[in-house]
């Protein structure tokens, strides 16, 4: 019986803490725990909601560099209707390179018209007669031209006769846009 009273002193404390334990701090650790898994879902989805608006402004800024470059090859690059303007100019280019041109006609097996592009490619023969260093300049002005896509055949040939002066034929392919509807809505 003497220790009656020291295992009620020290039983009220334990029974105190173990009700203190399950009525307060397992609801409440509960709760905590609760409010730590909202928060990271918030966070998980505001670091979402950043990334998607992070990814929607670098495509502004490319639809912006694109709609730009697209604004700048559309004054560089000639419409197909417009073409024959752009060929008396290459024609020019020739002649003032002192080349005199021979043969200049379409291939008109270039022009198919694919539905799913906004160019087309169409492609002509040249033939001039001038100095090496003449045709070799004025192919490099061919090239350095927007329209220009690629030089599907070469052909150089010399007469003993004619020495300084070579005969060139190349088959040359040029970009030209469509028509002018693709273009704007563009």
């Amino acid at each position: 019986m003497r220790f009656k009273g020291l295992y009620l002193w020290i039983a009220v404390p334990i029974i105190v803490a173990v009700l203190w334990f399950f009525v307060w701090y397992m609801p409440m650790k509960a709760e905590i725990s609760k409010r730590q898994n909202e928060l990271n879902e918030v966070r998980q989805q505001s670091q979402k909601a950043e990334t998607d608006i992070r990814s929607l402004t670098e495509m502004k800024k490319k639809e912006e560099s694109i709609k730009a470059s697209l604004r700048e090859y559309r004054g560089q690059i000639p419409l197909f209707d417009n073409f024959p303007d752009f060929i008396y100019q290459v024609a020019g280019g020739a002649r003032k390179n002192r080349l005199v041109v021979d043969k200049f006609s379409g291939m008109f097996k270039t022009l198919d018209m694919q539905p799913k592009t906004i160019l087309t490619y169409p492609a002509f023969e040249l033939g001039f007669k001038g100095r090496f260093m003449d045709i070799g300049q004025f192919l490099e002005q061919v090239t350095a031209s927007r329209a220009y896509r690629k030089i599907m055949k070469a052909n150089i040939a010399y007469n003993e006769k004619e020495y300084p002066l070579l005969a060139g034929k190349f088959e040359i392919e040029f970009k030209a846009w469509k028509e002018r509807a693709a273009l704007e809505s563009e």
